[in-house]
């Protein structure tokens, strides 16, 4: 129960301390790269093998086709996505806390 509680209230700390750089980062990527989504949610298997939804801002172009590896300097992560990867901006976000622990972040 403590872990539970102490999970929660650390996320929520930081959505609360972070929410106006996550907005930034987010009207960004709607102006910079339009055509698609600012998160891009994905499958992950976390602690113990259980699933959970991971969600990043997009890095990427829309519909590249190719693998879901990315390499630097790649043709489809866009000028700004190449800034987002280089300061880490582009990480996980917590949204859906029931989901996420801070297992999954370390």
């Amino acid at each position: 129960m403590m872990k539970w509680l102490f999970d929660r209230v650390v996320a929520f700390m930081g959505l609360c301390f972070l929410w106006p750089v996550l907005l930034i980062v987010w009207v960004l990527i709607r102006v910079k790269m339009p055509g698609g989504p600012a998160i891009f949610a994905q499958k992950r298997v976390g602690k113990d093998g259980q699933l959970f939804t991971m969600y990043k801002f997009r890095s990427m172009t829309v519909g590249h086709g190719g693998s879901s590896v990315s390499v630097a300097g790649e043709s489809r992560i866009t000028p700004l996505g190449a800034k987002l990867r280089k300061y880490k901006l582009d990480k996980n976000i917590p949204v859906n806390l029931h989901e996420q622990n801070l297992y999954h972040f370390a």
